[in-house]
């Protein structure tokens, strides 16, 4: 299958998605559909095999990463544990319910990081 050339149609509020393959295609999708396309193809993928990796490898390439997303912390209404909501551009917000225990993990990283130094070359002094 050929990758879909896409348009942005009507003020950028419909996306056109045009297939070349046989027989040629095109198909018109306003934000909703986008983003119920969005949430199904999420749903599927998770089915599929390979799985994707349930460990990250520190130091790996990102790609796509979005700087400084809003984001919200309320307690989860059933188990009194840590409901996170991140803003994705690409996917709107994201929810997640961490126990009390990964959220104190969490804390302690992000503590951790924030406050260490920079990553980076070291500055050398000219003798």
């Amino acid at each position: 299958m050929a990758d879909p050339h896409c348009e942005f149609e009507q003020e950028n509020n419909v996306l056109s998605l045009k297939f070349t393959d046989h027989p040629k295609t095109t198909h018109r999708l306003e934000a909703a559909q986008v983003d119920e396309m969005i949430a199904n193809l999420g749903s599927y993928r998770m089915k599929m095999e390979p799985k994707p990796t349930s460990d990250w490898k520190p130091g790996s390439k990102v790609d796509r990463a979005i700087t400084d997303p809003r984001w919200y912390v309320e307690p989860e209404m059933m188990q009194g544990d840590i409901l996170l909501h991140i803003r994705d551009l690409r996917f709107d917000w994201l929810h997640y319910i961490l126990p009390r225990e990964s959220a104190r993990k969490l804390a302690e990283a992000l503590i951790s990081v924030a406050d260490a130094p920079p990553p980076g070359p070291k500055h050398v002094r000219p003798n």
